[in-house]
Formats: structure tokens, C-alpha cells, sequence
């Protein structure tokens, strides 16, 4: 539970009009990464006024993608906790990297494609804000973490 909430406190660090999202790699009980979604690094923050009319931000780079590329390790048999479900490019980011054994989210995002993507390659399991584990391909609850 410590892990998603350590991504919740990530995704307060977004500057995002539409949605706050955080992200946290896991090596070992220990945090290797973190990150948001926002602009690309050096951008200018969003001020609202920049934001497209049709609420699709084109220049955020979502938190999972920020977690990756900021990870610099050499471990493998990452998990991943991030506080929404990854879209579809974020989950075959995810799948590609080969370096993550799980992903666990909290909220599902508005598109389940890339969920039920990313759930065909890897163990992916949402976490209630009680801290219950339920299985994405199945629909068990597991533990409490």
C-alpha cells in the first residue's frame, strides 16, 4: 500500500488540467523511480491556457514513461504501481521495456485497451484504496497487501 501511495503523492506533482497521474518502480521493496505526467522536461508547466480544446494534451508525457526512462539501474523484476490503469502506449512501453514483472493500479483508466494489453504479457492487479489486491484477468481479490 506504501508504494501507491507514494505514486498518489507523485501525481499531486502533475501539472495536468485533466488528470493527475503518478508512477513508482519498485527493485526490492525499494523505490528506483518515480514520475508524473507533465510537460517534457524543460517545457513550461501547463497554465490551462495552452491546453487543446478538445482535452487531448499532445505534449504530456505520462508518468509511467517518465518512471522508465528515468530508471537508470541494472535490475530486472521491476514492479510497477501507478494511480490509473496505463493507456495503450504506456502499457506497450511497459510490455517492451522487459524489465517489469508487475503492474499494479489503483483507478481504471477511461480506455481498457491498454490494460487488457498489458494483462495478456504481464500480472497486472488493481489495489483498492483498502489496500486489496484484485487480480485484472480473473476478478479475485487476493490479499490485502
Amino acid at each position: 500500500m506504501a508504494f501507491m501511495q507514494t505514486a498518489e503523492v507523485f501525481a499531486r506533482r502533475s501539472t495536468c488540467f485533466r488528470r493527475n497521474v503518478g508512477a513508482v518502480l519498485v527493485a526490492n521493496k525499494s523505490i528506483v523511480s518515480v514520475g508524473y505526467n507533465g510537460p517534457p522536461s524543460g517545457d513550461e508547466h501547463c497554465t490551462g491556457k495552452t491546453c487543446p480544446t478538445n482535452n487531448v494534451c499532445t505534449r504530456a508525457v505520462h508518468a509511467e514513461a517518465n518512471a522508465i526512462h528515468r530508471y537508470d539501474g541494472p535490475q530486472t523484476g521491476l514492479l510497477m504501481y501507478v494511480t490509473e490503469s496505463p493507456c495503450m502506449a504506456c502499457a506497450a512501453l511497459i510490455v517492451e521495456y522487459k524489465r517489469i514483472l508487475a503492474v499494479y493500479f489503483m483507478h481504471p483508466y477511461r480506455d481498457p485497451a491498454g490494460v487488457q494489453h498489458l494483462a495478456q504479457f504481464l500480472p497486472v492487479y488493481r489495489m483498492t484504496p483498502a489496500g486489496d489486491l484484485i487480480d485484472y484477468n480473473s476478478g479475485e481479490r487476493l490479499s490485502n497487501e
